[in-house]
């Protein structure tokens, strides 16, 4: 007898019939890296790394100019003396031997105008503005106003002009 090769299709009367709606789950394949993903995760990863390393440098090569502006911005009533005070502590944290850190008078103003370019701020004249008995209040704020922005676009490397 050949036998038929159709799909058998199950008799009512037979006992599998009952068995018709019984649904499986679905076969959960796990999941696998291939080694091009594993390449890329740690490529990912070195980047990453690599930024935060470049970020950190970054905020700490910063820190001195955060704390001179911090504590030019604690000062209740400033004086030219104690701004002046301020701004040679950030030089000398960034460069210890910073040939502008002996230097007083026109030198240091000097100095500090060509440091920094395009200054909206007026430098007043620190030899008689650090020097004189009594303080001279428009002054004293013209110098503290050039100072927070000398503070904040004076790049650390260009020290050396």
């Amino acid at each position: 007898m050949a036998r038929s090769t159709a799909p058998s299709v199950a008799v009512p009367d037979s006992p599998l019939s009952a068995l018709v709606d019984i649904k499986e789950p679905a076969i959960i394949e796990p999941f696998y890296l291939t080694p091009l993903h594993i390449l890329g995760i740690i490529l990912l990863g070195l980047v990453v790394g690599f930024a935060a390393k470049a970020a950190y440098a970054y905020w700490q090569k910063n820190a001195p100019r955060r704390a001179a502006i911090s504590a030019l911005k604690a000062l209740q009533s400033p004086t030219a003396a104690q701004i002046n005070t301020i701004l040679k502590r950030f030089v000398r944290s960034c460069e210890a031997a910073h040939p502008a850190l002996t230097q007083s008078g026109s030198a240091w103003q000097d100095f500090l105008q060509s440091t920094v370019s395009n200054n909206p701020h007026r430098l007043p004249d620190l030899t008689v503005l650090i020097y004189q008995s009594t303080e001279d209040e428009q002054a004293t704020s013209d110098f503290y106003a050039f100072a927070m922005y000398w503070l904040t676009r004076v790049k650390p490397g260009a020290l050396y002009v």
